[in-house]
């Protein structure tokens, strides 16, 4: 869990994804139980605003995997310099196809203490 943690973090898409996630999740419960009906920030544009940010960066997330493609490129990152103890160019051209394979492969070599 630590790990993927880090390669959230290390992930920027998928870091201000969930991110603005929570921020909605709070604002709407915000406005539903400390504003009440009463309030004019209960509205259905309100709530329709909230929904568009949610969706825009769930969608963003599926995208990336949740971090999942991030957390997978710095397991096998990780596996490879076990087992070769360097990382070979051809490795590192293949890891570095996609902006998500490329934040786990960097998190791991940096982890590593090694050079690109």
């Amino acid at each position: 869990m630590r790990n993927y943690l880090r390669c959230v973090i290390a992930n920027k898409a998928t870091l201000w994804t969930y991110a603005i996630m929570a921020c909605v999740a709070v604002i709407a419960l915000f406005i539903i139980i400390v504003l009440g009906p009463t309030s004019l920030l209960y509205s259905p544009e309100s709530f329709a605003a909230l929904w568009c940010f949610g969706m825009c960066s769930l969608l963003i997330n599926l995208c990336t995997g949740f971090g999942y493609c991030t957390y997978s490129a710095y397991r096998r990152t990780k596996a490879h310099i076990q087992e070769h103890e360097r990382v070979d160019e051809r490795f590192s051209s293949y890891m570095r196809y996609s902006y998500c394979n490329m934040r786990g492969f960097e998190l791991a070599v940096s982890e590593a203490g090694l050079t690109i």
